[in-house]
């Protein structure tokens, strides 16, 4: 049973819906420190001839070591998030799945939030439901975990039974294949190479959030998606020596 993780980002970007679709189980690993400055909070979107930060303002101020699932929402007026709404309908307003999505974000920005990982899951769930996977997805919080790295995977293997974990490219730089080999789990790394898409007459731009595969591909982004996957997780020797 393959089993992958990752931290709940804000927006996050198609390759995390990708690696997803890879396996049978998914973890939103929420227990672990938050990271300042990373996609945990921020994403970026594009649109006429412009590319766009989209940064949620959190309280940071003396909570260093504070977990993803304490990190609380600043500005309580919430002007960041009619900011955000704006910006996703100057860059969307005329992509063939603005009409079909907008109520959501629409809803979604118009609401109070005072937890960043209830705002970012809201998210992931409604673009995992457009992404047709089908993929169980768990949350780390609550397990009572305290390992690190890739101690830490070895006991999600072991919480749900897994004998493969995926990891992302960025798991080149801190995952110990042979500790996950010695405790009975294949170390494997996905592969994702996006298939570009008409931008209304814009240039494909890879690493954007998965939101703008949803609004310029509508009802053929899950498709588009899935052709992003150039096949199943391969060793770390395959994937830097193979072009996808």
């Amino acid at each position: 049973m393959r089993l992958a993780g990752h931290q709940p980002d804000y927006l996050p970007y198609g390759g995390f819906f990708a690696r997803m679709l890879m396996v049978d189980r998914f973890v939103l690993v929420d227990h672990v420190q938050y990271e300042k400055k990373s996609f945990q909070s921020r994403n970026r979107v594009a649109g006429s001839g412009m590319v766009a930060l989209l940064s949620v303002p959190v309280r940071t101020s003396g909570r260093f070591a504070q977990p993803i699932t304490t990190v609380e929402i600043s500005e309580p007026d919430g002007r960041w998030r009619m900011k955000h709404w704006r910006t996703l309908q100057q860059c969307y307003r005329g992509s063939p799945g603005f009409a079909r999505h907008a109520p959501f974000f629409d809803d979604l920005y118009h609401r109070s939030w005072s937890c960043l990982v209830d705002l970012n899951l809201s998210v992931i769930e409604y673009l995992r439901h457009c992404f047709a996977i089908p993929t169980a997805v768990h949350r780390s919080s609550g397990l009572g975990l305290s390992e690190r790295r890739t101690t830490l995977l070895v006991e999600l293997c072991r919480r749900y039974g897994a004998d493969e974990y995926v990891s992302g490219p960025g798991g080149l730089r801190y995952v110990d294949d042979a500790e996950l080999v010695a405790a009975g789990v294949r170390s494997a790394y996905a592969r994702y190479s996006p298939v570009p898409y008409q931008r209304l007459g814009q240039p494909f731009i890879s690493d954007l959030s998965a939101i703008d595969l949803l609004f310029h591909a509508d009802r053929d982004a899950a498709a588009l998606l899935r052709a992003s996957i150039p096949g199943p997780p391969v060793s770390r020797e395959e994937l830097t020596t193979v072009s996808p």
